[in-house]
């Protein structure tokens, strides 16, 4: 999938999905924003939601879809278009 916040392995890119210790390749993730025993299905079904509408460009897991959506969206929205159809 050519997202800015999906690996091209796949793996979604979001805090919830990782462990609560320090990150060392990502210091600027907070551990409150990471897993949780509390966090349920759905609260994770919401979080990848959101950010396939809506993709965190400040941390991106696909350098080249990043870059793609934010210099040229028109174009970026024409690849995925042809991905998809």
């Amino acid at each position: 999938m050519f997202h800015p916040n999906v690996y091209t392995s796949g793996k979604i890119c979001i805090s919830i999905l990782n462990k609560p210790e320090f990150d060392e390749t990502n210091p600027d993730e907070r551990l409150d924003e990471k897993w949780k025993p509390i966090l349920g299905v759905w609260e994770i079904i919401l979080s990848v939601i959101c950010v396939l509408y809506e993709p965190n460009l400040d941390s991106p897991a696909n350098i080249d879809a990043a870059k793609l959506l934010r210099e040229n969206p028109k174009e970026y929205k024409k690849k995925i278009f042809k991905l998809f159809n």
